[in-house]
């Protein structure tokens, strides 16, 4: 891929995650805070406002702050940092690796967006589930970076050589 390709090909990933992110994440601020859940399919979607002082499923909510400050906003901005330079300046990625780890990076810093500019707090807004097996509740920055990181997985798994029997 041709290096201004990749380049654009990154920003308008990044642009379009972060802008959609935030975008829906105000929508839910305005229209679902302080309001009770709303159930769609049988209660399997819920529309349901929370902000999440934690990282996934809330983990690290009870921290003191000054752990939460390193924990998830100087080491997760280190972290994405490298991950988007590594993404810019590695010929070895292919269109997909490349497409993954925007995705991947892009949720993440939506997510890290909401932390500096809402006190630490990030806006969730989706469940979903059958009956009482549900998700935790989380947002479309949330759905990104796990889009990026399992299908990462993936292709790693798929490329794999496979390994000589040794019997």
């Amino acid at each position: 891929m041709l290096h201004w390709k990749k380049y654009l090909l990154i920003a308008i990933i990044l642009l379009v995650s972060i802008g959609c992110d935030q975008a829906t994440k105000s929508i839910a601020q305005q229209s679902l805070k302080g309001t009770p859940t709303i159930r769609y399919f049988y209660d399997t979607i819920r529309l349901q406002y929370a902000e999440n002082t934690g990282g996934f499923l809330s983990l690290g909510s009870q921290l003191r702050e000054g752990i939460k400050l390193w924990l998830m906003r100087i080491i997760p901005s280190i972290g994405l940092i490298v991950i988007l330079v590594f993404t810019v300046i590695s010929d070895r990625l292919t269109r997909i690796d490349t497409v993954l780890l925007a995705l991947l990076t892009g949720g993440g810093l939506s997510n890290l967006i909401d932390r500096i500019f809402h006190n630490g707090c990030v806006v969730d807004y989706l469940n979903i589930g059958i009956g009482s097996v549900r998700t935790g509740i989380f947002n479309l920055a949330d759905v990104l970076i796990m889009i990026g990181g399992i299908g990462l997985v993936l292709l790693n798994l798929i490329r794999r050589p496979k390994s000589a029997n040794t019997t």
